[in-house]
């Protein structure tokens, strides 16, 4: 419900009460950090293979960013399906088969481009990708095994909170990205014993098998003429491997030096950081959107009042967060937290939510006025510069806190 006052000669939008604002930034922000612990422990328990193959480093926030930029439009299609009367809120439906069949064909599709693409970075910038069979392999059944896994999980959910008569749209982005965070890391490190016991041959099969079978996939839902899905996934597929490509570069900075990133148990944080950073930019560029819809105009009052807002309640998530990772490493088998990963997490959440909170506004006002729906130009756009500037951004200042000032 919103409040409406007088600001000059227009009649302005002031959200609602700035407690209850701080308080649903809070939560949607703590139930993603919660996600994103399970994908904080399997990357301390990844240590090892993060060093041997330093290219992980590129390959998994691309890897995480394609699943969830293909899972995400899955469940909103399905959630649309819905409202429109297309579809009906039961598992087996015909419609559920086909956006199912979808999401895993443009899955294996746009992991052989990403791997592709991660590959010749790699090269590029001189980190070491190892067997190339072995890197599409592992990657290809990683995700076949994470998109099986919550493609049944969404629709009941979907289904269930719209039966019930839930805003499903709130509770679908955190459950998204914060659940393909936690599953990326921890099947694709519990697959490498798999991929690396098959033989080169038994690997060569098994991706012309996937291949094939995504091919056959995409035939199929163009043989149904189901011409929204097949513009869905044109439009998905490019999407998808341009920002989960952008999302490796990023990564290619902690590559350079993995054993100081492990070392110091940063590693936990980093897929924490980056969906914390680009969530609050989300809940942020939502408001905002809302805002100059409503009144043609985004306040500088109000701007602030977000801004402190937005800072405060994802501060409060990284304690939330560095909380549970030091309880959680106290168990022998997981290598402790440093207090250096810590004031890493800190510093990197200040200057990225400040540096990206001034995007945010300068894009919603600059694309309104040039007549474009902001929804369609800032979502994409601060999702990639996220994706890119939060490892390096990340890296700078963990190098500085290690080897200038020497925190341990």
């Amino acid at each position: 419900m919103y409040t409406l006052i007088k600001v000059g000669r227009l009649t302005g939008v002031v959200n609602p009460l700035p407690d209850k604002i701080l308080k649903e930034m809070m939560l949607s922000l703590f139930f993603l950090i919660s996600l994103e612990v399970f994908a904080g422990i399997s990357m301390l328990g990844g240590g090892d293979c993060l060093i041997k193959m330093p290219i992980l480093f590129m390959l998994l926030p691309a890897l995480m960013d394609l699943r969830g930029d293909v899972m995400g439009p899955y469940g909103f299609r399905l959630l649309n399906s819905l409202h429109l009367g297309t579809n009906e809120p039961r598992f087996a439906t015909k419609y559920n088969l086909l956006n199912s069949l979808l999401a895993v064909s443009l899955m294996i599709i746009s992991t052989f481009f990403v791997v592709a693409a991660v590959s010749v970075l790699a090269y590029v910038v001189g980190v070491p990708s190892g067997d190339l069979e072995v890197l599409t392999s592992l990657s290809l059944v990683s995700t076949v095994i994470t998109t099986l896994i919550m493609m049944p999980i969404l629709i009941v959910f979907t289904n269930t909170l719209y039966v019930k008569g839930y805003n499903v749209e709130n509770f679908l982005p955190s459950l998204i990205t914060g659940s393909m965070d936690a599953l990326t890391p921890s099947v694709l490190f519990g697959s490498v014993f798999l991929i690396q016991s098959m033989s080169r041959v038994g690997r060569l099969v098994l991706i012309v098998s996937l291949g094939v079978a995504a091919i056959i996939g995409v035939f199929l839902i163009y043989r149904e003429k189901h011409l929204e899905l097949i513009k869905d996934f044109k439009e998905n597929l490019t999407t998808s491997v341009i920002v989960a490509t952008i999302s490796g570069v990023g990564g290619s900075f902690f590559s350079r030096n993995p054993t100081i990133v492990v070392g110091s148990g940063f590693v936990a944080f980093v897929p924490a950081l980056n969906s914390l950073i680009g969530s609050a930019q989300g809940i942020l560029a939502g408001k905002l959107s809302v805002d100059i819809h409503m009144t043609g105009i985004v306040e500088k009052r109000v701007f602030w009042s977000y801004f402190r807002k937005v800072l405060t309640a994802s501060e409060t998530a990284v304690i939330f967060l560095a909380l549970i990772f030091a309880v959680i490493s106290i168990h022998p088998v997981l290598p402790p937290i440093s207090g250096v990963s810590v004031a890493t997490s800190f510093l990197v959440v200040a200057v990225m939510v400040s540096f990206l909170s001034f995007v945010v506004e300068w894009l919603t006002k600059t694309s309104f006025r040039l007549g474009l729906n902001p929804d369609n130009v800032v979502f994409p756009f601060i999702t990639s510069l996220s994706d890119l500037f939060t490892p390096i951004t990340s890296y700078g200042i963990l190098y500085s806190l290690v080897m200038v000032l020497g925190i341990v």
